[in-house]
């Protein structure tokens, strides 16, 4: 597969050829949006779509997209572009027919029409090429990958050497080397008129022709200089071309390009409606793959989903949603529950032992300061106060990332409990400290894509962005799946936590989890020794960058010392187990924990 130019913006470490398929759908489509809002001026008349099975596709303005862009990428993304060049460029309305019964009075075209339109074609193509190579430079390279896939071939070549066929003085054969004219193959010696045909075409000027009707009236002199010299309706047939080639197989290859070099309109894999459905979710969401490459760990892809969307639960793009009235209904009132507990909690989490307000007083603006009036006496007009939040220090602030295990041990109480936990931690600590904190939580799973089970960081809440009401309409269609791939979520996670959290003086990890780090694929195991060393890697790297890391194993039933001892060697000596049942004393801890917890 052909990634030479595309190399440049594919996500760096990201092997193409191996990622699941509507990941590669949704990095090509989005890249051709790109090509289109810079070539158009983010004219929203001109947007992509791919060519989806039962959707009609023939409206204005579509670039249709070939779902087969993992064969050749850089020559599909080359065709989106020229494509779009024909819908900005190119009178794609121009009926020739038409055209040339009102402009071209007296021209009989009755028995030329479909050579018109092959030369038109032809000539029209040459011209939006040079307008790519004049404006569009640096897509250059995309537009010869596709000339090179659609419109060349060996076959072609192979012909052309052979100098036996397309030799006659037939319309059949001029048209055949004219379409060739730039192949260095092609003889102008092998017909007459030929090098009369190259000269009226110009190609080094073709920038001469500034529109479509210019393209089409010099087909039509082309057309005419043809005709000086067509002398023979001896047309070469297939079996001539069979007896160079010697194949079957290479005489049908040799066909179908002659018939794209004739009126290039190449075929394109449509795609099924939930594959389009879930590019368009991949996209809308955020999702994105990051590759894992350390001393311990090679070569593991790690999808990130920025969003929670209603779009992306519908999907049934990824296993870890629950769509079932009766279970959505239980755990909508567990949600609900949480937040109300959240608020009643919200005087007792306490992250900073201060008086949020603080009186600013001797102002010449505000509410009268009644000790202050008798300085009215004294010239003394600063008699007003206000009050400010000290939260709204930009040097007081805090950010805090919530990471649930959601693996499938973690199902029933477990999950819902943690879950809960972390919305009664977000409601209480947004109620106290408002904008002063930046509160982020994510869930960890693994999931079977394309027959490869790959681990999962679903970001499901940002104070920045959400609001309760996400919460509730959101949270209760969250499940359980997979393995518990750890630190391998981590690694993304930390590089999350450094981006969002620069202008923070206070970082807290606070991660929920029941067991050891364990993923499996057909060629690699996350488990024992490698898995705990790497995860207690990751979390070193946090302690490494002033992030606070608050660690609870999560059990209803009192753990083993093995567990937790492996628990503790991953997240240190101040991981503690906790019943996530008895949610007053996950809060106190969790009060104490964040004020007094040192790396």
């Amino acid at each position: 597969m052909s990634t030479t130019h595309s190399s440049f913006w594919l996500p760096k470490n990201i092997d193409f050829a191996t990622i699941p398929r509507i990941f590669k759908l949704s990095i090509f489509k989005k890249a051709v949006d790109n090509f289109i809002d810079i070539i158009t001026n983010n004219d929203n008349s001109i947007v992509s779509q791919f060519d989806v099975h039962l959707i009609n596709t023939d409206i204005e303005n579509k670039i249709i997209l070939s779902g087969e862009c993992d064969k050749n990428l850089d020559a599909t993304i080359g065709l989106a572009i020229f494509e779009t060049i024909q819908l900005k460029y190119s009178s794609t309305k121009l009926n020739i027919e038409e055209y040339i019964k009102t402009n071209l009075i007296g021209l009989d075209i009755t028995n030329d029409l479909e050579s018109i339109n092959t030369i038109y074609h032809f000539v029209e193509d040459l011209r939006l090429y040079r307008i790519i190579l004049d404006k569009y430079n640096g897509y250059a390279g995309y537009l010869q990958e596709m000339i090179v896939e659609y419109k060349q071939d060996r076959v072609i070549d192979k012909i052309l050497r052979s100098n036996q066929l397309f030799k006659t003085n037939d319309v059949e054969s001029y048209l055949f080397r004219l379409l060739n004219i730039q192949n260095a193959n092609n003889k102008l010696s092998s017909l007459p008129g030929l090098q009369s045909l190259s000269d009226g075409l110009d190609i080094k000027n073709i920038d001469r022709l500034k529109n479509s009707e210019e393209a089409l009236l010099l087909s039509i002199e082309l057309l005419n200089i043809i005709k000086r010299y067509t002398t023979s309706n001896n047309q070469t047939t297939e079996e001539d071309i069979n007896n160079i080639l010697k194949s079957e197989k290479q005489t049908k290859r040799f066909v179908s390009v002659y018939t794209q070099q004739r009126q290039f309109d190449p075929k394109k894999t449509k795609i099924s409606i939930r594959e389009s459905k879930q590019v368009d979710v991949i996209k809308n969401s955020g999702t994105k793959i990051v590759k894992i490459n350390d001393n311990i760990i090679k070569d593991v892809d790690v999808i990130v989903i920025d969003k929670l969307t209603e779009q992306l639960i519908n999907s049934k793009t990824f296993n870890f949603f629950t769509i079932n009235k009766q279970k959505n209904y239980y755990n909508l009132k567990r949600i609900e529950q949480a937040i109300r507990t959240g608020k009643q909690i919200a005087n007792q989490l306490q992250l900073y032992t201060i008086n949020n307000n603080y009186k600013n007083t001797r102002l010449k603006t505000g509410k009268i300061d009644q000790r202050l009036v008798a300085n009215l006496g004294y010239n003394d007009s600063k008699i007003f106060y206000n009050y400010s939040d000290t939260n709204d220090n930009k040097d007081n602030l805090t950010y805090c990332n919530i990471s649930i295990d959601g693996s499938s041990s973690m199902e029933g109480d477990k999950f819902e409990n943690c879950l809960s936990t972390a919305v009664s931690i977000i409601v209480a600590t947004t109620q106290i400290l408002g904008n002063s904190i930046h509160i982020k939580c994510n869930v960890r799973y693994t999931n079977r894509i394309d027959n490869v089970c790959v681990p999962v960081v679903l970001n499901i809440f940002d104070s920045k962005t959400d609001t309760i009401y996400k919460i509730k309409s959101l949270f209760q269609y969250l499940k359980p799946n997979g393995h518990t791939p750890e630190g391998l979520c981590f690694n993304s996670i930390i590089d999350t936590i450094d981006k969002d959290s620069k202008l923070s003086n206070k970082k807290y990890f606070i991660n929920f989890s029941d067991g050891e780090p364990y993923y499996e694929t057909k060629c690699f195991k996350y488990e024992n020794d490698v898995a705990i060393q790497h995860t207690k890697k990751q979390v070193d790297r946090m302690k490494l960058n002033n992030i606070k890391v608050l660690s609870y194993y999560v059990s209803n039933k009192k753990c083993g010392d093995i567990n937790l001892n492996n628990f503790k060697a991953m997240y240190g000596n101040s991981a503690i187990a906790i019943d996530v049942n008895d949610i007053r004393l996950l809060t106190k801890s969790l009060n104490e924990r964040l004020i007094t917890t040192t790396c």
